[in-house]
């Protein structure tokens, strides 16, 4: 019974105190007042999260603006920087051209120095090579020079100097890059990547320019060196190695490989005779070539001009080689039968 009471009495008083609770203006207001703090807080958190996105999405954004214009300067920099390289290339282009036209005009008028139509021919492509290989600074000082020469004789000198610097860088060139390809070879292995083309012109050389030419091996070198397409350049050095090796090959083996090197010339040189063969039949210019040869003899004035324009379809550079071919192939021949001669 007690606790029966007990629990009842529990049970009014907190029926009480919800009453005054529910009755009571201060605890509903206090009530009221905390709910709305928390939902403002709540709605400050949020607007906050809200702000640092969009804060964040702004500074991405602005970063890849920022990036893009950077991209954008960079590009048109670089444009311009294209564009006027271009146009700096292609002023010096025309300036080298001009000097180039007019040193071959006055070395022209000169006949270069010599009077020799075989020499001629020699100095016009060595001069081709020289306008090829200058800068402007070296064509400049080379046009000034032979229009302030006095005289034919100071004109032929600077020519003679220019052509020697051309071909001593030529062979220094060569030298370096020899050095660069073989620096981490030794001597046996730079003597055994001679390409079968090389060899071939190694032992054309030897004949062409037997003993007693002077500075022979570095003429050797040099022809090799100008007329090879593939495989490392040569020096002197290389040559003399490379042309020991050969002497020690068995005799048959020798005459097997002085056969295969003058063979093309054995072939240029009957096909030339013989206006029959295929090569002429099927290149007529090489005849008309011929025949404006001999209708052009060395004392024709503007020589190689006429001939170029008795072949059809050629320059006046392609005839001049042309010729220089011919009197190469009849070289060869020559030095190729008495090869033949000596080793019979």
């Amino acid at each position: 019974m007690r606790q029966k009471r007990k629990k009842e009495e529990g049970t009014r008083m907190r029926n009480l105190v919800d009453n005054a609770y529910a009755c009571d203006p201060r605890i509903k207001k206090f009530k009221d007042e905390e709910k709305e703090r928390k939902l403002a807080e709540k709605k400050a958190k949020k607007e906050a999260a809200r702000l640092a996105a969009e804060e964040k999405e702004r500074q991405r954004l602005e970063a890849l603006e920022n990036e893009r214009k950077r991209i954008e300067k960079e590009e048109q920099e670089a444009k311009e920087q294209a564009k006027a390289a271009k146009a700096k290339k292609a002023r010096i282009k025309n300036l080298m051209k001009k000097e180039s036209e007019t040193i071959a005009t006055l070395i022209k008028d000169y006949d270069y120095f010599v009077v020799d139509e075989d020499d001629r021919v020699r100095e016009m492509e060595a001069l081709d090579r020289y306008l090829q290989r200058s800068s402007l600074e070296s064509l400049q000082y080379f046009r000034e020079g032979l229009e302030k020469a006095d005289s034919k004789e100071a004109a032929k000198i600077l020519f003679a100097k220019e052509m020697d610097q051309m071909r001593e860088k030529i062979r220094q060139d060569a030298i370096a890059e020899t050095q660069r390809a073989s620096k981490k070879k030794d001597d046996e292995e730079i003597t055994d990547d001679w390409t079968a083309e090389q060899s071939q012109l190694l032992i054309k050389a030897v004949n062409l320019f037997p003993a007693g030419t002077a500075s022979r091996w570095k003429v050797i070198a040099d022809y090799v060196n100008m007329h090879s397409k593939t495989g490392t350049l040569r020096d002197s050095k290389h040559v003399i190695k490379k042309v020991k090796t050969l002497k020690k090959l068995d005799p048959s083996h020798k005459q097997e490989v002085n056969r295969n090197a003058f063979s093309k010339f054995d072939k240029g040189v009957s096909q030339s005779k013989s206006p029959s063969t295929s090569s002429t039949q099927s290149d007529p210019t090489v005849r008309y070539n011929e025949n404006a040869l001999r209708t052009y003899p060395t004392s024709t004035p503007e020589r190689w001009e006429r001939i170029a324009e008795a072949v059809p379809g050629r320059t006046k550079k392609e005839c001049m080689k042309r010729y220089k071919d011919l009197v190469e192939m009849v070289k060869a021949k020559k030095a190729a039968a008495q090869s033949k001669t000596q080793t019979a």
